[in-house]
């Protein structure tokens, strides 16, 4: 238990949901322009930004902690793209 990354698994976990919950409400329940949308919108972008930081921290510093993201997947090209397929769909029409 002491290996697992805690705090970067929880800013994942709530920079996704932040943004799942900010598209899925915007247009539907909230206008698009309405403050909850775009503060949600803007936590999780911080908390990404937040999660990336540690994870360039746990994996640079401390070698007790496996990082959520090794950030040698994060500076790859490929395994980068590989990861904004996954975040961003594409349209299957």
């Amino acid at each position: 238990l002491q290996r697992i990354d805690w705090l970067g698994a929880l800013l994942l976990l709530a920079a996704t949901i932040l943004v799942c919950t900010a598209f899925e409400q915007a247009g539907v329940e909230f206008p698009w322009e309405s403050s909850f949308v775009i503060s949600m919108l803007i936590i999780s972008a911080v908390l990404w930004m937040l999660f990336l930081g540690w994870e360039r921290h746990v994996t640079k510093a401390d070698k007790v902690r496996e990082p959520v993201t090794p950030w040698r997947f994060i500076k790859s090209r490929i395994m980068l793209g590989m990861m904004l397929c996954v975040l961003v769909p594409l349209d299957q029409r």
